[in-house]
């Protein structure tokens, strides 16, 4: 037995329960029965509407039906129940995990990709700021040029154009370099503490010599009204101060719009949202940035616009006035000295050598860690004597350096004498920790 579908409206509700159930072979499969190029009616408005209770499921296939349905109703006008570019995206990604049967065939993908509903770029006619990121936008305008690519490919090798997302703005990575270690100090956001205040940073930088003039029509200045209790402010703070040093042809200032006395200034240039940019030249406002979406970025492309080669050669002007005024400091080379050890200082397990270069630790040995050395007077003696331990403690030293192995022979002073120990490759016998085998003799 098998569902037969009667319209256009029991066939949206099948794939409806399909992606619902998850069924996605069955749920693309009928696709095809709703294709329209007229408007929905309100019943049919309703079914697909309620096509989004199914956006939590990030499936590859499930993204796959979405993009089919979105295909075939393109014509109808309706609005769809889900964001079509950021699921184009994720499809890109996943594209590999798509099952044979819901698969889009390359004219099919590229006919949808480049309709105008589908966002690659920010001149996109559906582009958004507040839903539609760099990331998912490069995803998708590369995905458009490949397939591109290869429906028009004619044999040969296939090449498309590749685009990447632009860079976060307000970091010169990768030609950004801290010297702040070194004693460079860069510009920084300052803090408005009054309205006195805030009449005084307008004015911008104060002039260190009477042969540096201002820019005909003032300083740019960036203020930045944020509240403390906003915690998307909060963290665009820590990025708008690093975007600061690489203006310094503009003076960027804080002000705290929920602080006395500086709520008069928030209101005097109508901040509703926050965080606010407003970017002032002489102290008239020439342009205003304003919300938490993508702040750095909108921020960097206004002031690249405003900044003037007068702006950037006052700065520099100014930054070599202070450069000359600091003065140079001479490097001076200092001799590398020479260190040594003081062998009348050092304790009784350190050992100085190499005339006090060199400096090692003795272990220090229990009596009952010592290794000991025994002899025979003869042959037909029956007990072992041993060695005095300074005796065994020079003799263990030639073995574990390996002196007495090369050698064959070490010379030990004794209190009487000096006693020789010696061996013969073909006596010698090893038997764990016990070494057999050495001759002695008074020297």
């Amino acid at each position: 037995s098998f569902l037969l579908t009667k319209g256009l409206h029991a066939a949206m509700y099948l794939i409806l329960l399909r992606l619902l159930h998850r069924d996605y072979n069955e749920a693309y499969r009928l696709t095809d029965s709703i294709a329209t190029d007229t408007s929905l009616s309100s019943e049919g408005k309703q079914i697909f509407k309620a096509m989004e209770y199914a956006n939590d499921d990030w499936h590859p296939d499930a993204h796959a039906c979405r993009l089919k349905i979105s295909l075939v109703t393109m014509d109808s006008g309706s609005k769809l129940p889900w964001e079509l570019t950021l699921n184009c995206a994720r499809h890109v990604v996943k594209l590999q995990r798509v099952a044979a049967a819901c698969r889009l065939s390359q004219e099919e993908e590229l006919q949808l990709l480049d309709s105008d509903k589908v966002v690659i770029d920010e001149n996109s006619p559906a582009y958004d700021p507040k839903v539609h990121d760099p990331y998912s936008m490069a995803l998708v305008k590369n995905r458009l040029f490949s397939l591109r690519a290869m429906v028009q490919e004619d044999g040969k090798a296939t090449t498309a154009s590749c685009f990447a997302p632009p860079r976060i703005g307000g970091s010169m990575w990768p030609f950004h370099e801290d010297n702040t270690a070194l004693g460079t100090v860069y510009a920084k956001i300052s803090e408005v503490e009054s309205a006195d205040d805030w009449l005084a940073k307008l004015e911008g930088p104060i002039l260190p010599s009477e042969n540096i003039n201002r820019p005909k029509d003032g300083f740019l200045v960036a203020a930045v009204f944020q509240v403390l209790w906003s915690k998307k402010c909060v963290k665009i703070m820590s990025t708008l101060e690093e975007m600061a040093p690489t203006f310094p042809e503009v003076k960027f200032v804080n002000v705290r719009a929920d602080k006395v006395g500086l709520d008069a200034v928030s209101r005097n240039f109508n901040v509703q949202d926050f965080p606010t940019i407003v970017i002032l030249r002489g102290g008239v406002e020439v342009a205003r940035v304003e919300g938490p979406e993508r702040t750095a970025v909108r921020t960097t492309k206004v002031l690249r616009d405003l900044i003037t080669d007068e702006d950037t050669a006052v700065s520099d002007a100014i930054a070599e006035f202070e450069k000359e005024e600091a003065g140079e400091e001479e490097e001076i080379e200092e001799e590398d000295l020479i260190w040594t050890w003081d062998p009348e200082y050092n304790a009784d397990d350190i050992v100085v050598g190499g005339y006090g270069m060199i400096v090692a630790m003795v272990p220090e040995m229990d009596d009952e860690d010592m290794v000991v050395w025994q002899r025979k007077s003869g042959p037909r003696a029956k007990e072992w004597e041993d060695f005095e331990p300074g005796e065994s403690k020079i003799l263990d030293a030639q073995l574990k350096s390996g002196s007495f192995y090369a050698s064959r022979q070490v010379s030990v002073p004794c209190s009487d004498a000096t006693y020789l120990v010696y061996f013969s490759e073909t006596e010698l016998k090893i038997k764990g920790n016990i070494i057999e085998g050495m001759k002695g003799q008074n020297q």
